[in-house]
């Protein structure tokens, strides 16, 4: 029952939600008494749902005055969702906005209230003249609205205005350019084969024409984004990230997502060419992500960018800050995978404070892991966790051993990940063995290309003889 559609979808609503949605089943669903009864047992768990509380029969025991069936659960719950579907899209509509706007002009044509309607879009078309568009669906909602008031003269056999028309042509023109340098910047950061999507020479004639809109905000970050990507200097991304930074509040959710997600790519590619001072620059640019609820606002935290994030933090001995982190934001990463990545970077945390007895490695360690990307973070983990803990030389050995045969077994990691895996666990393995001379260790570890915790196995090389 915990993976209904229903339970899924109210796992997503807050608490404001949760009590507006029980009213509005009161106002306009007041008959519904069985459904209305399963509700209000299921808000008693809100948000956690443990799933011994969602077990058909302990449902039917503890929620339901009368007799109750499965069937009529099943049913409950089906209805349950639809109006659940029927209060978001009416909370939704509520909010005022150009979609709104939209729908009543809609309304008053139906009705032929036509001096209202005409008297509204005058308003509209002001008020819009009036402000500036901050992305790509601003411009498609404007569009749509010129083409509503053009359409509508059409239909009562007005002579069309040709200044909505004009507005029409020139709200697609800017929602075109945007849009097709957006995605196709997109596939150049993917390093995507252009000539099955889009040729590089399009890409650079939408970015000429973009420039005649200079001083139109969306079509500036849409240039600047692609000269960050096509030229990787330093100058445009600090140039967009004081931009993202000053200026992020007035822009709109998707554009602010675009702009970081491009910057901390920008970051990450610095670090992998050992730009060190790049890694204050992505905490940065996560911190202030975090805060603005850039990563956070409707959305799951990924695993991967949770990890991140600690990770960074933790490099630049912000370990106060990571637990803090931690403590704030774990509710934000996905039900599924909460669990193991808490546990993950609390055990990270442990081993850079020097806990390396912490209770975080033994959870660690009975966690079932089906991922492989992630069981190679863990198991790294525990291995060098047990080295700094100064197991026995037999149990690491074991360990690594059995690390190695995993990935050997795991036809998923490939290439570069593989190889970084197996590297480390070759050095190790030398490390662990003490017959490799200091010299030797540290020149192949810093002549391998790939290689995860390259860094930790160099400060490691002090346990070995010189010789």
């Amino acid at each position: 029952m915990e993976n209904t559609r229903f339970l899924l979808l109210l796992k997503t609503l807050d608490k404001k939600e949760v009590k507006s949605f029980q009213k509005y089943l009161l106002c306009f669903h007041p008959k519904m008494k069985r459904a209305y009864e399963l509700y209000l047992y299921l808000i008693k768990w809100h948000p956690a749902f443990p799933a011994n509380r969602l077990t058909y029969s302990t449902v039917i025991s503890h929620a339901f005055r009368d007799h109750t069936t499965k069937k009529n659960v099943q049913n409950s719950l089906s209805d349950l969702y639809q109006w659940a579907a029927d209060f978001l899209i009416w909370q939704k509509s509520t909010r005022a906005g150009l979609q709104k706007e939209l729908a009543w002009l809609d309304i008053l044509r139906e009705r032929r209230l036509n001096h209202e309607y005409q008297l509204r879009a005058s308003r509209i078309d002001k008020k819009l003249e009036q402000t500036r568009a901050t992305d790509a669906q601003a411009h498609l909602d404007r569009l749509f609205f010129h083409h509503h008031v053009w359409s509508q003269q059409a239909e009562e056999r007005y002579r069309p205005r040709e200044e909505s028309l004009r507005r029409a042509m020139d709200q697609l023109e800017q929602f075109y350019l945007i849009s097709k340098m957006t995605y196709g910047t997109e596939l150049l950061n993917r390093e995507q084969i252009y000539s099955e999507a889009m040729e590089h020479q399009e890409l650079e004639e939408l970015s000429l024409k973009a420039e005649q809109y200079k001083g139109h905000l969306p079509l500036d970050i849409c240039r600047m984004l692609y000269q960050l990507v096509k030229e990787g200097k330093e100058e445009t991304y600090l140039s967009l990230k004081k931009l993202l930074v000053k200026r992020g509040s007035v822009l709109s959710k998707a554009t602010n997502s675009i702009l970081f997600q491009h910057l901390i790519n920008f970051t990450a590619g610095k670090i992998r060419e050992q730009e060190s001072q790049y890694y204050h620059e992505a905490f940065e640019l996560f911190d202030f992500a975090l805060q603005a609820g850039i990563l956070t606002d409707g959305q799951y935290l990924s695993s991967n960018t949770f990890q991140n994030i600690a990770t960074i933090a933790l490099r630049l001995h912000k370990t106060d800050w990571a637990s803090s982190f931690v403590d704030q934001f774990s509710r934000y990463i996905q039900p599924k995978s909460m669990y193991l990545t808490t546990c993950y970077v609390r055990a990270l945390i442990a081993f850079n404070t020097g806990d390396h007895q912490s209770d975080w490695f033994r959870k660690l360690q009975e966690i079932k892991l089906s991922n492989p990307f992630i069981a190679i973070r863990v198991k790294t983990l525990i291995i060098r966790n047990m080295y700094e803990a100064k197991e026995e030389r037999g149990l690491l050995l074991l360990f690594n051993a059995a690390f190695r045969k995993y990935l050997s077994r795991n036809k998923q990691v490939k290439g570069a990940i593989y190889q970084s895996a197996v590297n480390f666990s070759n050095c190790f393995r030398k490390l662990v063995n003490r017959r490799v001379s200091r010299s030797d260790f540290i020149e192949e570890v810093k002549n391998s290309t790939h290689i995860h915790f390259g860094g930790w196995l160099l400060t490691k090389a002090s346990d070995l003889n010189e010789d």
